[in-house]
């Protein structure tokens, strides 16, 4: 089955409110032919006809379908997105469009940096479940990442938030079952797993000629991990900090 791009990262400097364009400024079925248009131009029939499909499975294979009245987007992007984008979000949440609230985080701004360390956590999780640990069998965690210093241009910047998250994040975990699974979750959790890893993420970037998706899928993990059992009360760690390579990538001067 054609492999479609799930988990693309986009960002803005302008905050936006579209107001009452459910089928009066925006025509509903006309989005949807439109949406479905590039679809088709972008993966061909067999993704076209995949992309339902695949988003209904993951709601059924994470168990997961949050309801609510509102809705909070954060983008990390340079330029508005388009009110097609807009009205997506808000029919696929199934809420009005005033209910929605967007906030742009452009990726050379501090806000940009804290919000993509601030996910630390959440790339962990990302990784837990690619590497088929039961998402149900962890019970809580915590995470944290330095934020680096913002950077003049988006590479640079992109560069630096991943870098504090695969060079700096510390992920703990508690979860249920054998200690020789939380043992191995430890073990394959943390970046240095992956084949990618050793070079500032920029480098790694430019290496693939910029497809995101060429990239070693298990880079995007933290630094150290500690995975608890609350069980058994036995911890397991692996990973280690590379401040080394947080200097490279934040830009800091060597020590005199």
């Amino acid at each position: 089955m054609t492999q479609l791009r799930q988990d693309v990262v986009v960002s803005v400097p302008n905050l936006v409110f579209l107001v009452d364009v459910d089928d009066t400024l925006l025509d509903n079925d006309r989005v949807r032919v439109d949406f479905e248009a590039q679809l088709l131009d972008a993966y061909g029939e067999e993704g076209h006809a995949a992309y339902w499909e695949i988003q209904e499975r993951r709601f059924v294979e994470l168990g997961y379908r949050g309801r609510a009245g509102s809705a909070a987007l954060v983008l990390e992007v340079d330029k508005t997105p388009p009110p097609e984008l807009i009205e997506k979000v808000t029919r696929d949440c199934g809420i009005s469009p005033e209910r929605l609230t967007i906030v742009l985080t452009p990726t050379t701004s501090l806000a940009g940096n804290v919000q993509v360390v601030g996910r630390v956590l959440e790339v962990a999780l990302h990784k837990v479940h690619a590497l088929h640990f039961p998402l149900d069998r962890v019970v809580d965690g915590a995470g944290s990442a330095p934020v680096p210093p913002p950077a003049h241009d988006f590479l640079t910047g992109m560069g630096r938030t991943n870098d504090a998250i695969i060079y700096g994040g510390t992920v703990h975990l508690y979860v249920t079952g054998p200690d020789e699974d939380a043992r191995k979750l430890a073990e394959d959790l943390p970046s240095s797993r992956s084949r990618d890893y050793g070079k500032p993420f920029a480098e790694t970037f430019k290496a693939y000629k910029g497809d995101f998706y060429a990239i070693d899928g298990m880079l995007f993990s933290p630094a150290r991990v500690i995975v608890s059992n609350l069980e058994s009360g036995r911890s397991f760690h692996a990973g280690a900090v590379n401040e080394a390579m947080l200097d490279t990538s934040f830009g800091y001067e060597a020590k005199s």
